[in-house]
């Protein structure tokens, strides 16, 4: 068979993935849009849309939350889903309003069906049950379905994320630096719908100055496409932002004392200790640690640069979350969409270095998503929940009940 044969097969695999991906959130539509986030957003893009403000002043929900965060007159989150919400607002469709948080799912999942195929084993057909692995992992996991029946920002860091991972492992593989810089406009576009996606920069010069084969004066040029191109994308957001506020990022948003006594789920966060991450995400989804154990054998057996950078895509933004909690910033587990798509391509890693016919590794990974992907299932047909808990946790909540008054 020959390679382009077995690319058609391998991307015939991934649309029905794809669809699968799809086809899961469609119980989204139906939900009402009242939480805080999806009000404000809504609100932030229906008052830049009608009335040429990127704020929140004048709008009915500004009465309902801490005026020392959101009465200015800026919103101080980057404008990408504001962006993306307006064809929505002006055709006053809330409920089709979801397709973003969809699209990010998306974009995660074609990102790491790109590296699969890039870092695929030469033996493995296009149809190889270890190469879509990752690729159905990812469309059904269960951060990511949570994050996609709301409209949430944090989706979109982790599926511009995915994306961008990637474009920038065709853009090793080609040794091209206009794929360098694709990868660099799509890493901007992360920090633009949060920023927090800024911590996906160093990541991607690693895998960039770890890969393997590449001349000094390629590897340069790819260097400086991918942040040029970023910063041309984050740049102006910035200049604005410092114009208006003489700084450059929000130092007041930070929950404080005003907005847990309002929010039971912020409340929650900043009580969260700071393995919150580490052992929630473990919990939710228990591929996570098959993963990472995984991965720290091979790391003491043979490291490789790919499963290196890999590490660092989904290590370093967890280093950025848990300074951002040192600094008094809530935890919430939507905030670790950024590692999701690293986490994945680490997982695409350890499989494709794993023994094919003797490990048990396949098999376990198997078995855990198709876990997370039930945890994941309840929160596709109820939306009252805000925070995504274990599925342990969900059922001594529903043997409790609600709490006493």
């Amino acid at each position: 068979m020959s390679d382009r044969d077995c690319w058609r097969r391998y991307v015939a695999v991934c649309v029905l993935i794809v669809a699968l991906c799809i086809a899961l959130k469609l119980p989204g539509l139906f939900f009402p849009r009242i939480e805080y986030d999806e009000r404000i957003y809504w609100s932030v893009a229906w008052n830049w849309l009608h009335n040429g403000s990127y704020s929140l002043q004048g709008m009915p929900v500004l009465g309902e939350l801490p005026a020392v965060m959101y009465d200015k007159p800026m919103f101080h989150h980057p404008p990408l889903l504001p962006i993306l919400l307006m064809p929505f607002v002006a055709m006053n469709s809330p409920r089709l309003a979801i397709l973003p948080s969809w699209l990010a799912h998306v974009l995660v999942v074609i990102g790491v069906a790109m590296v699969c195929w890039t870092w695929r084993r030469r033996s493995w057909r296009a149809t190889h049950f270890l190469l879509w692995l990752p690729v159905l992992a990812v469309a059904l996991d269960p951060l990511m379905t949570f994050c996609s029946r709301k409209i949430w920002a944090d989706g979109l860091v982790g599926g511009c994320g995915g994306l961008a991972i990637g474009l920038l492992c065709v853009a090793l593989n080609r040794r091209c630096a206009g794929w360098a810089a694709a990868a660099g406009v799509s890493l901007g576009l992360a920090a633009m719908a949060k920023l927090p996606g800024l911590g996906l920069i160093p990541p991607a010069v690693l895998l960039i100055l770890l890969a393997p084969g590449v001349e000094t004066g390629k590897r340069w040029r790819m260097l400086l496409g991918l942040l040029l191109a970023c910063g041309l994308v984050v740049t102006p957001w910035f200049a604005v932002f410092r114009q208006e506020y003489g700084v450059f990022t929000p130092d007041w948003i930070r929950p404080g004392t005003v907005l847990p006594a309002v929010s039971p789920m912020v409340a929650r966060g900043m009580l969260a200790p700071w393995h919150y991450y580490l052992t929630e995400s473990i919990l939710i989804a228990p591929v996570v640690l098959v993963t990472l154990l995984a991965a720290l054998v091979q790391l003491r057996r043979f490291p490789t640069p790919y499963l290196l950078g890999a590490l660092a895509w989904v290590i370093l933004p967890w280093l950025l979350l848990l300074f951002l909690r040192i600094q008094g910033h809530s935890q919430q587990l939507r905030f670790l969409t950024v590692a999701v798509p690293g986490f994945y391509v680490l997982l695409n890693v350890v499989l494709a270095r794993s023994h094919p016919r003797r490990s048990l590794l396949p098999l376990l990974v198997l078995v855990t998503v198709l876990y997370g992907a039930i945890s994941g299932g309840f929160y596709l047909l109820d939306d009252r929940s805000d925070e995504i808990v274990p599925v342990p946790e969900m059922l001594w909540r529903s043997i409790e009940g609600p709490p006493k008054t």
